[in-house]
C-alpha cells in the first residue's frame, strides 16, 4: 500500500530471485489464458469473484487470500485460505507457503475435499443456459415493474 509502482512495492532484488522462475507484471492481462495454462498449479487470490469463477472453470487451485468481509470462498470449501495474524491480520510467507503445501497436496483429505468442491462448481458455472437465466430473470422482473 502507498507504492506508485509494482517495483516500488516489491522486497529489494525479488524481481532478480524470480528472473528465469517467473515474472511480475503490474498491468492487464489474460488472465483466463494463464489460468489454463498446464504449468500453473495454483492461484494465490484475493478473492474477487470473477478470479475464483475463472480459477474453477479451469481447474485451477485456489490459495486464497480474501480482503476484510471476502469469506465467501472459504465458506464454500473451493480452495485454502492463508491463516493470519490475529491481533495484526497480517500473514508470512511460511503461513503461504503452508496452504500451498496442503491444497497441493494430492493425498491428502484437504486437498482431495477442495478439488470435489470444485468439480461441482465448474459444472454448474459451465451449465449450458446459467447466464441466459439471469438475463430471462431480469426481463420478467422488468416487466413485473412496468
Amino acid at each position: 500500500m502507498g507504492t506508485q509502482t509494482i517495483e516500488s512495492a516489491l522486497p529489494e532484488g525479488f524481481q532478480e530471485r524470480v528472473n528465469g522462475r517467473g515474472f511480475v507484471y503490474g498491468g492487464w492481462i489474460p488472465q483466463q489464458l494463464i489460468l489454463r495454462h498446464l504449468s500453473v498449479g495454483c492461484f494465490v487470490t484475493h478473492c474477487g469473484s470473477g478470479s475464483l469463477a475463472e480459477a474453477m472453470v479451469n481447474d485451477c487451485q485456489l490459495v486464497l487470500v480474501p480482503h476484510v468481509g471476502d469469506q465467501m470462498a472459504g465458506d464454500l470449501r473451493i480452495g485454502v485460505e492463508v491463516e493470519k495474524g490475529e491481533e495484526d491480520g497480517l500473514f508470512t510467507k511460511d503461513d503461504v507457503n503452508k496452504a500451498v503445501k496442503a491444497l497441493m497436496d494430492d493425498d491428502g483429505e484437504l486437498g482431495k475435499e477442495i478439488r470435489a468442491n470444485q468439480a461441482k462448481w465448474k459444472e454448474f458455472l459451465l451449465a449450458p443456459g446459467l447466464e441466459n437465466s439471469y438475463m430471462n430473470d431480469f426481463v420478467i422482473k422488468l416487466n413485473t415493474l412496468v
